[in-house]
């Protein structure tokens, strides 16, 4: 693990406030006097490997770290996973030596709280990650702060970290406000295989036989949540027509919490699931419980990148905190740490995926919808979802 948190000779006063107008001006930003690393700055550019670093790598990310430290802590809006606030609690101020405070917030509830706090130009948080929200919600009311700028480590800021050696992949028209560090594959449903073996499921129209009516149980899709992606898929891939079908006349099952749905799976009240998470699926399946993912060729799933978008709101109150966060979750040691919780793939070359589902790592050539390329999400999923919505509305 590299110590990202290493005192390193020598300072060019670089903060957050430094950052962003060297980035505006595209020049180089020139010395500041040390008062300036206070928790009113902003982060600063550039830190290096451990080892060989380059001197004004090092100073930078050195000058970061005691504006961050000045600041005391950083505060993350963050999805509900409990796994994912243990690992960034006690992982990230081993690393850096500034503490962090992960307030649990459902996506849903985050789409609602953040505008309107960013709006009282205090909000309560410094970086928000909770999925891709901000890319519709947040960015197109210039309600965030550029997080490019920001980056300043070489590990993360080296093309060939990344697979398919073009960096990090953004999500947002400009380039820098939104980076999305996972890509995963996320399965079209999931069975109780006591009562579908696997691989019986030969077509997506297989969960139209009428022996499955009442046994499909799914996260309610008016909700936001994997109910919703998973819906707004196959109104998408498959169509209205089939999305009514399913839903309506198979009688599916429809439930708020995915957890309720996955124990339901689990005990073999229900064959199959839509719209369950993996996190709560494998919580059953480390107990022995006999769930399998199943992916029909004719709709083999999609990708996505889960919760791990990153956001950076205006108005932060520890700016350079946030800005040493933001670098580290980049990392190896970020990366990892979000991986293994989540159970999401990291687009990073260097972070291991040996604890992740098979099902989750992308197959080679599978034709898969990436439901958060920026177009997509912005011009089709969004209006696939609304669509959805209206189509199942009094069920």
């Amino acid at each position: 693990m590299k110590d990202y948190a290493r005192r390193l000779p020598a300072s060019l006063g670089i903060t957050v406030a430094g950052l962003l107008a060297l980035s505006a001006c595209g020049g180089t930003a020139a010395p500041a006097s040390s008062t300036a690393a206070s928790a009113s700055a902003k982060p600063a550019n550039s830190a290096a490997a451990p080892a060989s670093p380059a001197a004004s790598g090092n100073a930078k990310w050195d000058e970061l770290l005691a504006a961050g430290k000045k600041e005391g802590k950083v505060v993350i809006m963050g999805t509900p996973i409990t796994p994912l606030s243990d690992a960034y609690t006690q992982q990230f101020p081993k690393d850096t030596g500034i503490q962090l405070e992960y307030e649990q917030v459902p996506t849903g509830e985050a789409g609602v709280r953040a505008p309107r706090e960013i709006q009282s130009g205090k909000p309560t948080f410094d970086v928000i990650q909770s999925g891709a929200f901000p890319m519709d919600q947040l960015e197109p009311q210039g309600m965030l702060q550029p997080i490019k700028p920001l980056l300043i480590l070489p590990e993360v800021t080296d093309p060939a970290m990344w697979r398919g050696d073009k960096g990090i992949i953004w999500i947002d028209k400009g380039q820098q406000d939104i980076p999305r560090p996972t890509s995963s594959a996320t399965p079209l449903l999931f069975v109780n295989s006591n009562l579908v073996p696997p691989g019986s499921i030969k077509t997506v129209k297989d969960l139209l036989d009428p022996k499955w009516k009442g046994k499909i149980v799914a996260t309610d899709p008016r909700m936001v949540g994997p109910g919703q992606s998973e819906a707004a898929y196959m109104y998408d891939t498959l169509g209205p027509q089939f999305v009514t079908s399913l839903y309506k006349d198979q009688g599916v099952v429809l439930v708020k919490a995915e957890q309720q749905g996955a124990e339901g799976l689990a005990r073999g009240t229900y064959a199959m699931g839509i719209g369950i998470s993996t996190q709560a699926v494998e919580a059953f399946r480390k107990e022995g419980l006999p769930l399998a993912a199943e992916m029909p060729p004719d709709a083999p799933g999609y990708v996505t990148g889960g919760f791990s978008p990153l956001a950076y709101p205006k108005g932060a109150q520890h700016p350079n905190a946030a800005a040493v966060f933001l670098n580290w979750e980049l990392t190896k040691a970020g990366q990892t740490a979000y991986s293994n919780a989540t159970l999401e793939v990291s687009v990073r070359k260097d972070v291991p995926t040996d604890k992740i589902p098979p099902y989750r790592i992308p197959k080679e050539g599978v034709n898969y919808l990436d439901t958060y390329a920026g177009d997509y999400y912005v011009n089709k999923r969004i209006p696939n979802t609304k669509a959805v919505v209206a189509l199942l509305e009094g069920l």
